[in-house]
């Protein structure tokens, strides 16, 4: 008897646990594909109630049923529920939400009690957001196909015969789907699927969506400006030019397809999905108005200017407004700022629009370097020349190529030949340095270091012993070694600068510091909107140091991308008022500077 009872007991809950998987038709129980894996053991994530194992509700429920004894449907229904919670929870921990909800709602309204637990609540509330992120994730691919299926009915969509190509094109349509569902408003919503539709889509040349769209429907947020017929005329430019460029060398689709995936989630985290159409538009303008050798100066932009308004004295004066010969000797920086813009781009630009502008800038720029590794002479050469190996490393590293990065090593060698006696650098060789241009030089170690390019033995060290001497408490850095030591407070716009250089340079950004940095980002760096020098330092730093943009810095851009011009032949380009150190270096300079901050907030390192 002592073997046979345990033996009756194990039979009565193998046939109870029968009971409770056989459903009715109409039980959503009886689907046997919403059934976890054989192998998948039925359990709950750590932290989440199994069922109703609390002894004080399961004494609740006894009192109630001794109150108002239950019916044997009662009961049926309360054990098909408990079965359902169960599978739910597994649903859920598989993340199949939109699954693991179709099996509840029809116990959602008639058993609330069920679910007022404080415990299954909050599991149901994650049960709901999953879902919702799926129904919008579904929502958003489906759209995205509806343009393909769309673009091949026009006949504007470029050919995916390879099967390679269309299968990861698949891919990133399903991909940028799941982040555009995860946005909560539908405007927002609507800034990434234009951003994806422009440049995620091989499009045909002439592609415009000149439907009448219902005011307030999703995915139809109107510019201020005619961006696609900028981007239209980009396409059209390169396609119809005689000596089509050779575009550069691109990283394995997986690597690239990572990082776009990174940087897209960065545009929805940082909230600056606003600022998107300013940076296509600029983007747009800074292609257009590159010169036929790939350089990027006002005297190529009047070109242009010349060429397509002669006869429109209206639009020339516009021109001539804006854009001015004079700038172009500030042509090394306009381009390497700008081909730094479009590099930083590059893994969004699915469609390779912007690919020949990136060719062409890099050929001109190498042909800018010397016989000693430098790019400029005389004027404040070190500044040129600084940030033309900043865009040169960033291009070898995008791209592999040896020859460029043969190329930077030469150029640092030959920087770091001319450094200040205390280890800084300033307009020329030998100069005691300044907390400006020792920035750029610090910029260029960086991306060099980023690009595996050798830096020369030395050249870090010594930018950290320069930084040491104009370095005075927390956020405060000086200009130069003289203003510390004269006790001054610093130079404001050069806080954010001196903060990059020791995020660059310190192995450990000290607490303190850390502290300090954090503070003045949020609270003290002012009212009123930097000028754009010092908002390309700020923003770079507030990213890194918030994993953001504050508010602050965040309303600052937005002003930036409000001075963008938004008509007439210069549309998209940013007037060379923007700021001091861009004032006199001319409109071209000026945008590809703006853009690259911009960027710096959308797809910072």
């Amino acid at each position: 008897m002592g073997r046979v009872l345990p033996l009756l007991i194990v039979l009565a809950v193998l046939g109870a646990a029968a009971f409770l998987f056989v459903a009715g038709d109409d039980d959503p129980a009886a689907d046997s594909s919403l059934m976890p894996p054989e192998q998948a053991p039925v359990t709950t994530t750590k932290g989440e109630p199994s069922l109703d194992t609390g002894v004080g509700e399961a004494a609740r429920q006894l009192a109630a049923d001794r109150a108002a004894p239950p019916t044997e449907a009662e009961l049926a229904r309360r054990d098909r529920l408990a079965l359902l919670w169960e599978r739910a929870l597994v649903l859920h921990g598989m993340k199949r939400d939109a699954q693991a909800l179709s099996l509840l709602e029809t116990y959602l309204e008639s058993h609330k009690a069920f679910f007022e637990d404080e415990r299954r609540a909050k599991i149901l509330a994650q049960i709901r957001s999953g879902a919702t992120q799926i129904i919008k994730a579904d929502a958003a691919a489906d759209r995205l196909k509806e343009l393909v299926e769309e673009l091949r009915r026009w006949g504007n969509l470029r050919p995916l015969d390879d099967p390679e190509k269309a299968s990861a094109l698949e891919r990133q349509l399903r991909h940028a789907a799941g982040v555009i569902a995860k946005l909560p408003k539908e405007k927002q919503r609507a800034l990434l699927m234009r951003h994806l539709e422009r440049f995620l889509v091989p499009r045909g040349r002439g592609y415009r969506d000149d439907r009448e769209l219902e005011a307030g429907a999703e995915y139809t947020v109107r510019s201020r400006m005619d961006v696609d017929a900028l981007l239209d005329a980009v396409q059209t430019a390169e396609e119809t030019r005689e000596d089509p460029t050779v575009p550069l060398p691109i990283e394995e689709p997986e690597t690239v397809e990572g990082r776009r995936m990174e940087q897209l989630e960065a545009l929805r985290v940082r909230g600056a999905l606003t600022l998107l159409d300013s940076l296509h538009a600029g983007l747009a303008w800074l292609a257009l108005n590159q010169g036929e050798d790939g350089r990027f100066a006002d005297g190529a932009a009047l070109e242009r200017c010349t060429l397509l308004y002669a006869d429109d004295d209206e639009s020339m004066a516009v021109c001539r407004s804006h854009l001015s010969v004079a700038n172009d000797r500030y042509a090394i920086t306009a381009t390497a700022l700008a081909l730094m813009a479009f590099l930083d781009f590059r893994d969004q630009d699915g469609r390779g629009l912007f690919e020949p502008t990136i060719s062409r800038a890099v050929a001109w720029l190498r042909k800018q370097q010397d016989n000693t590794g430098l790019f400029s002479k005389g004027g404040r050469a070190y500044y040129s020349d600084a940030i033309a190996l900043m865009a040169l490393s960033q291009a070898a590293g995008a791209t592999g190529d040896e020859a460029l990065k043969t190329s930077v090593a030469k150029g640092l060698a030959r920087l770091y030949a001319g450094r200040g006696a205390e280890g800084g650098y300033r307009y020329g060789p030998k100069q005691a340095g300044d907390t400006s241009v020792s920035g750029w030089v610090a910029q260029a170690v960086e991306y060099a270091t980023l690009a595996g390019i050798a830096v020369p033995e030395g050249m870090r060290e010594g930018l950290k012993t320069f930084l040491e001497t104009v370095r005075i408490k927390g956020e405060r850095f000086a200009y130069t070694a003289v203003q510390t030591l004269r006790g001054q407070r610093g130079q404001f716009s050069l806080y954010a600068a001196g903060m990059l250089m020791g995020r660059i340079l310190w192995e450990r950004v000290p607490e303190v510091d850390h502290k300090a940095w954090s503070t003045w980002l949020t609270k003290g760096s002012g009212r009123r909107s930097p000028w754009l020098y010092s908002l390309y330092y700020g923003v770079r730093m507030d990213v890194w140091v918030h994993g953001k943009l504050t508010t602050k810095w965040h309303g600052w851009l937005i002003e930036l991308a409000r001075k963008q011009l938004t008509s007439g032949p210069v549309a998209g380009a940013f007037p060379n008022e923007t700021g001091n150190w861009t004032k006199r270096s001319g409109t071209t300079l000026t945008t590809a500077f703006a853009l690259l901050t911009m960027e710096h907030a959308l797809f910072s390192r």
